[in-house]
């Protein structure tokens, strides 16, 4: 497995990662993976049937760009993708184990899956915090301003009783009140973002007038 793994390497993919595709995995564990691995691809556009496949091969360049910081090393795939290396996946043997029990319980699964839709969350909006906030800022200010403007609508040209309707206006109120703040998140992740990206500049520029 290994060798056909070195072998794509060598054929110019940045990462090769195994696939499990058959083996041992009893059906509860088949069940897991699969939701984990749907979960990969709403959150990041990269597709693989088996991402926590052990059996990987890579250049010294991804291995030196990657960040392994508290479980992050589940996720090498998809922090490699995201630094612009490309990635693909071989079939491998699932071999049964020869020592040892699994530890790989329940509450690691609960733990890996809210990993992994935070970093992917991270890694798609991180740079675009609007793109997040706004969608939800924007998608809230309409539903609150259709909610209103149809209760007005009613009350000024069909004669319904507006008191009967308080609760449907201080609903769409809530909803225009919360896509605001979401947009002012969105402006406020930006301006943070700007101010990073400014900083690396100015910090970068300063050390090589040092050198």
């Amino acid at each position: 497995d290994l060798g056909r793994l070195v072998e794509q390497v060598h054929r110019g993919t940045d990462l090769v990662i195994g696939w499990k595709k058959t083996g041992k995995s009893t059906p509860v564990k088949f069940a897991l993976s699969k939701i984990g691995n749907l979960m990969l691809r709403f959150v990041t556009p990269l597709r693989l049937h088996d991402m926590n496949c052990p059996v990987r091969a890579m250049r010294r360049e991804v291995a030196g760009a990657l960040d392994l910081r508290a479980d992050h090393h589940r996720y090498i795939p998809l922090l490699a993708h995201a630094r612009g290396f490309s990635v693909s996946e071989l079939p491998v043997a699932n071999r049964p184990r020869q020592h040892g029990q699994s530890k790989y319980g329940g509450s690691k699964y609960v733990k890996s899956a809210t990993a992994l839709l935070g970093m992917g969350l991270y890694l798609r909006f991180g740079e675009r915090p609007m793109l997040l906030f706004g969608g939800l800022g924007i998608a809230g200010l309409l539903s609150g301003v259709t909610i209103c403007a149809t209760v007005a609508t009613c009350w000024a040209f069909f004669g319904s009783n507006i008191d009967d309707d308080i609760p449907t206006l201080i609903l769409g109120s809530v909803f225009i009140l919360t896509g605001m703040q979401f947009l002012g998140l969105g402006l406020l992740g930006e301006m943070i973002v700007r101010r990073l990206r400014l900083s690396e500049g100015t910090g970068a520029a300063e050390v090589t007038e040092e050198l």
